[in-house]
């Protein structure tokens, strides 16, 4: 069996019209702090296929403080959650446990200090010894760069409403019922030189897909990427907060290769949703 080495970095940006980084993370064995702002040396490192990691990015709501809590005890939470809990075919049913134990988290959070709106997204993954899996609730996304062409793994569980507004339909925090914590639960086998990229909405309502898909397929360090996907936000308006978690898969017994395809133009560009 080919062994493999992820490699990983993250960073997480306050938005321009935010007052708090309403964003938190979890990179293998810790999250951000509580308060953090921005975050432009993030966790980052390596492990190998067989170690059991877990990633993810979580992005709050309820303005201000409150969603700062969310994100923080959303993935203090999944953490603690993760520690040991890996995942086989036949248990995709540990994805909704964990979202069902996260949601309480922050309920019971709110109920004990009054808050009536508070909650958070999330998108997470977790290596295993042939492939990575990982689900998501709400909007962050999950992209995986592969053999040239950008395929994003996750849909949005959001409506739009009459007004053009977009409404989330499932979320942490929210109570049980109506499907409101079923996560979408993915899972593919490793591939030598892909990227996955974990980031909160702040980016994907920001950067065009067929931008992002250029920067992936330059040929850069993770750190580099991130920092070009931060400037791009920037120069798109910036406004929400933008968490960005980026892992790339090599052979362990030739370390991690960059990438060396080149994604030119818009027409190379090929996303789809599984």
């Amino acid at each position: 069996m080919t062994k493999y080495t992820i490699a990983y970095a993250s960073r997480s940006f306050r938005g321009n019209s935010r007052k708090r980084n309403e964003d938190n993370l979890w990179c293998c064995d810790s999250c951000l702090p509580l308060v953090h702002g921005n975050v432009r040396e993030g966790p980052a490192g390596r492990v190998k296929s067989g170690a059991s990691a877990s990633f993810a990015v979580f992005d709050g709501f309820g303005s201000g403080e409150k969603g700062v809590t969310a994100s923080f005890l959303a993935a203090h939470t999944f953490g603690k959650l993760s520690e040991g809990a890996g995942w086989s075919e036949a248990d995709d049913a540990l994805a909704l446990d964990q979202c069902r134990k996260i949601s309480a988290a922050i309920r019971n959070h709110a109920e004990e200090n009054h808050i009536l709106c508070m909650g958070a997204t999330m998108v997470c993954l977790q290596t295993g010894r042939t492939g990575i899996r990982g689900y998501h609730l709400g909007d962050c996304r999950c992209y995986r760069f592969t053999d040239g062409r950008l395929q994003r793994l996750t849909g949005d569980h959001c409506v739009t409403d009459g007004q053009g507004q977009k409404r989330l339909q499932r979320y942490l925090g929210a109570a049980e019922g109506r499907g409101c914590l079923q996560p979408s639960v993915f899972h593919q086998p490793y591939l030598e030189d892909d990227l996955w990229l974990l980031c909160s909405n702040g980016v994907t309502e920001t950067l065009p897909e067929w931008r992002l898909a250029e920067i992936l397929a330059d040929e850069r360090t993770l750190t580099q990427q991130l920092q070009l996907i931060r400037e791009e936000v920037l120069r798109y308006g910036g406004e929400d907060d933008h968490t960005m978690l980026l892992l790339q898969v090599g052979r362990e017994q030739s370390g991690v290769r960059r990438l060396y395809h080149k994604v030119c133009c818009r027409s190379k560009c090929e996303t789809s949703i599984f």
